[in-house]
């Protein structure tokens, strides 16, 4: 007998639907060209403007459990740090939670904020959503989208409320690097909302809002940004075999090693992998954003405020290598569940 399902929509609406059960049940988001979860804030309002009791559990197919974490620590109200500490020690079940009022607490919680200001970024800002990877070596070039018909869709998420927009972001060039790492960027927007509470000096920052041009341009990877290339090899290629034995990957997808210091003087050898439809390119990152309220004496900080980006292949992307004679190489994925390419090399 097939499930049956709750109808939501004339609560939030098909479209918010659909990206809730996505987003609770971590199916890919692949169907749609541009898709908004408009978070806590907005999923609570229209539940009892619709009549639905936040104590029912099958709201839990419209707020998951991570957004009852991320929720609760970006809060830091004890009550809410401890269900979530419950939930993830497995003290508590989810089901549970929700049935103890949870959900009810937390609307009554955010109604003692008051917007005080509003802030948008700055012209121009650019986020990285891919990244080119290649040898530091002359004559070496990493290739990004050699098809130039590949295309990703990107996912950025606002810690906290849960506010996250996904769009598809169309690759229609090649983007070379030679002898370099370099990163891909788009254009983005964001307005963010400093909350006050009303009878204290708390405050609370969240974004509002996420706009994503999806224009494409290659830069150069900024120096502050971690990642493990490097002319190590003797030391990192024994790690990168290790490390890929305990989790089982495979030659050729996980990892791959060149030996190419015996090859004749001028050879050069290109390498191609293809990502398919659903692969996660790069995986999220929570990126802390800092904001300030007030002016002169009376600035305050806002913590906890970050977004975490993800990049998921929507239509076939190719990357290519070319390696020079002259030296050895190993390319290998870091992160698990990220189909980066770094190298070492000697």
């Amino acid at each position: 007998m097939s499930e049956v399902k709750p109808d939501f929509s004339e609560f939030v609406g098909p479209d918010v639907v659909s990206t809730m059960i996505s987003h609770a049940t971590s199916t890919p988001l692949l169907e749609s060209q541009e898709i908004e979860h408009p978070g806590i804030q907005h999923v609570l309002r229209q539940l009892v403007k619709g009549g639905v009791p936040l104590d029912y559990p099958l709201i839990g197919m419209l707020l998951s459990e991570s957004d009852l974490v991320n929720f609760a620590f970006w809060s830091e109200e004890p009550e809410f740090v401890d269900a979530a500490a419950a939930l993830l020690r497995g003290q508590q079940t989810y089901d549970k939670i929700i049935k103890d009022g949870f959900w009810n607490r937390v609307r009554t919680w955010i109604d003692d904020f008051d917007l005080e200001f509003e802030h948008k970024s700055a012209p121009g800002q650019r986020l990285a959503i891919a990244e080119i990877h290649a040898p530091h070596i002359e004559g070496c070039v990493g290739t990004f989208a050699t098809t130039q018909t590949g295309a990703l869709d990107v996912s950025i998420k606002a810690f906290g409320l849960g506010y996250q927009r996904v769009k598809r972001v169309t690759v229609s060039n090649s983007y070379r690097q030679p002898g370099d790492c370099g990163t891909l960027t788009t254009g983005v927007q964001f307005i963010v909302h400093v909350w006050k509470h009303k009878f204290s000096t708390q405050r609370r920052a969240l974004i509002h809002m996420i706009s994503i041009d999806g224009t494409l341009t290659g830069e150069p990877l900024s120096p502050s940004v971690s990642h493990p290339c490097g002319g190590t090899y003797q030391q990192d290629a024994s790690r990168v075999l290790s490390v890929a034995q305990i989790r089982g990957h495979q030659i050729g997808l996980d990892y791959s090693d060149v030996p190419m210091h015996k090859s004749a003087p001028g050879a050069v050898s290109t390498h191609k992998m293809e990502l398919e439809r659903g692969s996660v390119y790069s995986a999220s990152l929570e990126l802390p954003v800092s904001w300030f309220s007030g002016t002169g004496q009376d600035v305050t900080p806002i913590s906890k405020l970050g977004i975490s980006i993800e990049s998921r292949v929507a239509k076939t992307v190719e990357m290519s290598w070319e390696l020079v004679s002259g030296h050895d190489y190993m390319r290998f994925r870091a992160v698990r569940g990220d189909m980066r390419m770094f190298w070492v090399w000697k």
